[in-house]
């Protein structure tokens, strides 16, 4: 697209993501105006790198400082943005120009032979419905790598970029020759210990890839077997293929923002007591841990009471979970796993990191009065 050819022209652009609002920055120093249609949604809000990256927002500031554009956000339908910008811009002895669109595309399945055209979502549109093998859910044998493996987690996870999909790859990689996962033997609760605590603040596998893939941690009475970067689907499909005969207990051990369940990231500078974000630590609820932090799923094998115990460690704004109140969490996790603490011994310990973490707060506080 070149420059020239929209030189001192009012365009009107159809569309709210990364490719509009690109195309936005890059015609701005040379149009006379420009509209964006559509209500975006930030990537740093919803989690979902394919929604609006703050690298292209610099248009926004063309809004806010009154440059001579427009952004639609609201929920217009795009023929009536289009025609009230026309008539606007006819009232100030101007017109629209010319109108680009960048409202997404459709898979294009005519490389397929009708006897094997993938199911898409949407129906005609959309990327590939895949199993939790990557592989199409109606034709047996046809896999799908880079970002057309996003349909379980469209608009949730990341798998729409490399540094989601590369991961994906990775472990059909491991399903397509043999699904020999990686199995690593602790002896001593110690090893497991110490080497949970790197896996939380050094794969990026379990930070790129949050809510959907895992360690898995397998429990017997004399050994615990660590598997790395599991996805999470094929896992919970092909449990049997991991957990043993004698198991005691297993663990899946992942990333996740909030609770699991916000559709968007709501987080505000100043955290607890009113004090500016800084290194401070928050406590273990999930309700309050916005930002990515581990989560331990814990599943007793012949627990009468057949269900799952999750808990939160507490988030840290730098992505670093090496705090006493991290690790204290985490020692008491494992060993209610090894059934060697019961819940009121977590309830103990986490009153104790509470109590841990406002002696931070008020030190942070009392800090931040002698300054000023």
């Amino acid at each position: 697209m070149e420059k020239d050819a929209f030189k001192g022209q009012s365009i009107a652009i159809i569309g709210s993501g990364n490719a509009a609002y690109e195309i936005a920055n890059y015609l701005n120093d040379v149009t006379e105006s420009i509209a964006v249609v559509g209500p975006a949604k930030f990537a740093w809000k919803t989690h979902y790198p394919g929604h609006l990256r703050s690298v292209n927002m610099g248009f926004l500031d063309t809004l806010y400082l009154k440059a001579g554009n427009i952004i639609y956000m609201n929920d217009y339908a795009a023929e009536d943005a289009i025609l009230f910008q026309h008539e606007f811009l006819q009232n100030h002895q101007s017109r629209l120009h010319a109108v680009i669109y960048c409202g997404g595309f459709e898979f294009d399945s005519s490389i397929f032979d009708s006897s094997c055209i993938p199911d898409l979502m949407y129906g005609k549109s959309g990327y590939p419905l895949l199993n939790e093998r990557f592989e199409s859910q109606n034709v047996k044998n046809m896999y799908f790598v880079g970002a057309l493996m996003q349909a379980s987690d469209y608009k949730i996870g990341t798998s729409s970029f490399i540094h989601g999909f590369r991961y994906n790859i990775k472990f059909l990689h491991t399903l397509l020759h043999g699904g020999r996962f990686t199995t690593k033997l602790h002896n001593t609760f110690e090893s497991l210990y110490d080497h949970v605590i790197l896996q939380m603040n050094t794969s990026s596998c379990l930070h790129h890839r949050f809510k959907y893939f895992c360690d898995v941690i397998v429990i017997y009475e004399d050994r615990a077997e660590y598997f790395e970067s599991i996805y999470i689907p094929y896992f919970k499909s092909h449990t049997a293929r991991f957990i043993g005969q004698h198991v005691h207990s297993f663990i899946l051990l992942y990333m996740d923002y909030g609770n699991g369940s916000q559709k968007e990231f709501d987080w505000n500078i100043k955290q607890a007591g009113g004090f500016s974000q800084s290194d401070i630590v928050i406590p273990f609820r999930d309700a309050v841990s916005k930002f990515l932090h581990p989560v331990f799923e814990i599943y007793h094998i012949g627990d009468q009471n057949d269900h799952v115990q999750k808990f939160h460690v507490g988030e840290n704004p730098t992505g670093q979970f090496y705090h006493i109140i991290h690790t204290r969490l985490v020692a008491a996790y494992l060993k209610y796993a090894f059934s060697a603490a019961e819940l009121s011994d977590i309830c103990e310990v986490e009153q104790e990191v509470v109590q841990t973490y406002w002696l931070h707060v008020k030190r942070l506080h009392d800090l931040q009065r002698a300054v000023s």
